[in-house]
């Protein structure tokens, strides 16, 4: 979707598809889904974990992730798929960078809470991108969604941010 042609034709190649797949695509969203789900298994026994208050830091990659659903809602609305997508992986490359400053792996040895808050607040970020990426890859939002613990299907809570309770457990 990110190289279809919305008002002009394109140039489609093969090498450009596997590109985008594996730099954007893999490199940046299944990483982020990959590192936050494997530490919350093995360092909090499978479950959510139970946060402390959300600093300002916490607080802005929330709101960031409020602001792209309701960004994309307009952008889909319009037929932008491009800048959908784009707005979606601007929010799965800021949660990259939070979980790097924040570094959970490094900071659960000297204060498991502040682990516990910085990862919970990425599994929010997940919440929101299972959502949000629904409309371009709906197995694996599906996938994800169950993953982090949820019943049904993702369409069913609609196009909001769905807040996983602390201690949910993860599939």
């Amino acid at each position: 979707s990110i190289n279809m042609p919305e008002t002009a034709d394109t140039d489609f190649s093969w090498r450009e598809f596997v590109r985008r797949n594996n730099d954007e695509l893999v490199a940046t969203y299944g990483n982020l889904v990959h590192r936050v789900l494997t530490f919350v298994y093995r360092h909090f026994d499978g479950c959510i974990p139970v946060p402390s208050a959300l600093d300002s830091h916490s607080q802005s990659l929330v709101n960031k992730a409020k602001d792209t659903l309701n960004t994309m809602d307009g952008l889909l609305y319009r037929c932008h798929f491009r800048e959908a997508i784009r707005t979606a992986m601007s929010l799965a490359q800021e949660a990259n960078r939070y979980l790097e400053e924040k570094s959970p792996w490094k900071m659960i040895k000297q204060d498991r809470q502040a682990s516990a808050t910085a990862l919970y607040t990425a599994i929010l970020v997940l919440s929101c991108l299972k959502t949000a990426l629904y409309p371009f890859l709906p197995f694996s939002s599906q996938k994800l969604h169950e993953f982090l613990g949820f019943k049904g299907k993702v369409e069913d809570d609609g196009w909001q941010l769905v807040l996983p309770p602390p201690g949910q457990k993860l599939v």
